[in-house]
């Protein structure tokens, strides 16, 4: 498989995975690197998993990996609270109407939510490659 068919499967199997339950992730991201240990650091990186937790899984049995996850949210110790890694994604540019790379930067910020409390979300900064422009999003999961 090519270098770029490679980047376009993780992106597409990170955007995927990452919409799944917060005890899912880690168990499919262990599968990955126990198949090719590149491939599931790859996705790991990209869902903004601790790599080190995720191997530690990789040795479990199926019955161990599920109890080892099974009360884990989506802001379980298995995220990073750093920076999730980058990706690039074909997007329409509302400010120069150009179909264009944009690199996707993703990151967990702390939202106020109407309540009063702080919740934990994911933001993404996308750039066109094209005119520079930047759109921020708030991406709320519904946990």
């Amino acid at each position: 498989m090519a270098d770029m068919d490679r980047d376009h499967l993780i992106g597409h199997i990170v955007d995927h995975l990452g919409k799944a339950l917060g005890r899912i992730q880690p168990r499919q991201t262990a599968l990955f690197f126990k198949a090719d240990p590149d491939y599931g650091r790859r996705v790991a990186e990209g869902l903004g998993l601790n790599i080190e937790e995720v191997k530690r899984l990789v040795g479990l049995s199926a019955e161990q990996r599920g109890a080892a996850t099974a009360q884990l949210t989506r802001f379980s110790s298995f995220k990073k609270e750093t920076a999730m890694a980058d990706k690039i994604e074909v997007c329409m540019c509302e400010k120069c109407g150009n179909e264009a790379e944009m690199t996707i930067s993703c990151q967990w910020v702390d939202v106020q939510a109407p309540s009063g409390e702080t919740q934990k979300k994911q933001k993404e900064t996308r750039t066109c490659k094209v005119c520079g422009n930047e759109a921020d999003m708030i991406i709320d999961f519904g946990d």
